[in-house]
């Protein structure tokens, strides 16, 4: 395994000065450096350029032009490997964890639950939770919001007349929640799905039980042993299933497999949405409530102009390529989960898989 290899002073100043290029030549230089003294088993480079230019500048020519400056800093990686006499014996995995959405509007979420509905909130999303932790004794809070991903907040509501946070609020205590002054109690659900700046309210019902509101519908998907079902319970589908065929076949309340759910809604505006929504409420981390940005709005006001986190297209789907004596030469593989990768590798190396680790091997990658 290679030696851990970070300019920290170097990458910190370039992050600074915004000249994220230069940042990530930086973290190349170290890898190609320590790979002088041989080439390890397994290598990990994360390059950054791409995601801090959509932040700054959104999906703009900066962007693109920051996807074709790290394409040049993968060709040295390749041709180091190449001038050592080991490229036959090397194969790459390239990926991405995110895509971007542009925005230029916001929707403060934490304005909203302490002005408007006068909630007795902390809010995380500043990404300095010093204060907290340091004084948390002296914080009584109700709610607390935390940003996952860019485009998404948790929501994290303590149960009324609870003292902590361990015990789950039913959908009815978020629906009449009382104020920081317990004069009046507030439809939290409902308030959020009005907002022109979110497009999805994500909630749990029952065990098994995820439902997904906007300001015009309202759908449940439910989870057992052998995968999801999906049908709208109100208005209008909070996905947009129903207009397409493959994906309308089902959504008739019908349970079906994962795999089922990727290939039909893989190209559509939200690939995956049961099985993501099913997931992320079933986390021990996942909030009570989980906004999803509406598109163009950041859900809080940072001032960026991209964002990601969201379950839509632009910001889910990624590119994975792979490539060496591992990998078959010309494959396409229509759809995947980036969580498929990581035992993907393991079996391309001759790695045991662990059994309670999320993904499966991919069809059709490996020779």
């Amino acid at each position: 395994v290679a030696k851990s290899g970070v300019p920290w002073l170097q990458v910190a100043y370039n992050k600074l000065a915004k000249d994220y290029n230069k940042m990530d030549s930086s973290l190349v230089e170290r890898f190609l450096k320590e790979m002088n003294d041989g080439i390890p088993v397994f290598s990990f480079i994360s390059l950054h350029s791409p995601d801090s230019n959509g932040h700054s500048y959104g999906a703009n020519s900066e962007y693109s032009q920051a996807i074709i400056f790290e394409d040049t800093l993968v060709g040295r990686i390749v041709d180091h490997i190449e001038a050592s006499g080991e490229r036959g014996r090397v194969s790459f995995v390239i990926s991405s964890d995110h895509g971007l959405a542009s925005t230029t509007k916001s929707f403060d979420v934490d304005a909203a639950l302490a002005e408007d509905l006068k909630m007795n909130a902390y809010h995380s999303i500043p990404r300095n939770t010093i204060d907290f932790n340091l004084f948390k004794s002296r914080f009584k809070n109700d709610i607390i919001t935390a940003v996952s991903g860019n485009a998404c907040v948790l929501v994290y509501v303590k149960k009324p007349g609870a003292s902590t946070f361990a015990a789950r609020p039913s959908e009815a205590e978020l629906r009449s929640y009382p104020d920081r002054l317990r004069k009046n109690r507030v439809d939290l659900i409902g308030y959020f799905a009005s907002q022109s700046g979110i497009r999805h309210v994500l909630y749990r019902g029952a065990a098994g039980e995820y439902f997904a509101e906007t300001s015009s519908g309202k759908a449940l998907v439910k989870r057992n042993a052998g995968g999801f079902s999906y049908g709208v319970v109100s208005g209008a589908d909070p996905f947009g299933y129903a207009s397409d065929p493959r994906a309308a076949a089902l959504t008739g309340g019908a349970f079906h497999t994962a795999d089922e759910w990727l290939a039909a809604t893989g190209p559509l505006d939200y690939p995956d949405a049961p099985n993501l929504i099913a997931d992320l409420l079933d986390s021990n981390c996942g909030g009570d409530i989980v906004l999803l940005a509406a598109p163009d709005y950041e859900p809080w006001n940072e001032g960026q102009k991209g964002v990601h986190g969201n379950l839509s297209y632009d910001q889910i789907k990624v590119p994975i390529l792979f490539s060496g004596p591992a990998f078959k030469t010309g494959a396409v593989i229509e759809s995947a989960r980036t969580v498929d990768v990581f035992p993907t590798m393991l079996r391309a190396l001759g790695r045991e898989i662990p059994a309670a680790i999320d993904g499966k091997i991919i069809p059709g990658a490996l020779k």
